[in-house]
């Protein structure tokens, strides 16, 4: 750093000040030298490796010949890669089956018809409060939970005064979700 010529003037008669130490970050890092860090002991390691490779061979016997270490050498390369290509497609066909059974895309309520709505609030999670409907039939219009259906024709659904009604399944021309109302 640069020390001023000068010190400021304050007072007619000049104290003798003592400049105050200055604490500031001096060194840094950064994340492009700690890659460059990284692959230069990599490449340092790299090439300590190979002549242990080569004193491994002397120490187990004679050492073969040069042209066949690089034929050795595209082996075990190749062994590797369809090993890796094996794991890789294993790891692919272990996602597709998984996505395929843990994310079906499920129906919008509006375009299911009357059976799929039905089943839909027959099967309703169990976790969350039944949801009331207003069931539009060929005589009259019911405001309720659907409940069951005893049969494959017959529905049943409790009503909002807590009665069961059983309809038939054939005369609901809609099923429409209204939920509570306060």
């Amino acid at each position: 750093m640069e020390k001023k010529t000068k010190e400021p003037m304050l007072y007619i008669h000049q104290p003798h000040f003592k400049m105050p130490e200055i604490k500031m970050q001096e060194v840094y890092s950064a994340k492009n030298a700690k890659k460059q860090a990284a692959a230069r002991q990599a490449s340092d390691n790299h090439k300590k490796s190979k002549p242990a490779v080569q004193r491994e061979e002397s120490i187990f016997g004679p050492a073969s010949h040069e042209a066949d270490l690089p034929e050795r050498n595209d082996d075990v390369q190749s062994a590797i890669r369809d090993y890796q290509d094996a794991q890789l497609e294993k790891k692919e066909e272990e996602s597709r089956k998984q996505g395929f059974f843990s994310f079906q895309r499920v129906k919008p309520f509006k375009e299911m018809n009357v059976e799929e709505r039905l089943d839909y609030l027959i099967h309703f999670p169990k976790q969350l409060p039944p949801v009331p409907c207003l069931i539009l039939t060929e005589e009259k219009t019911y405001r309720g939970i659907v409940q069951s259906m005893p049969s494959e024709d017959r529905v049943e659904i409790k009503l909002m005064d807590q009665s069961l009604e059983t309809i038939s399944v054939k005369s609901i021309k809609e099923i429409k979700m209204i939920g509570f109302t306060k």
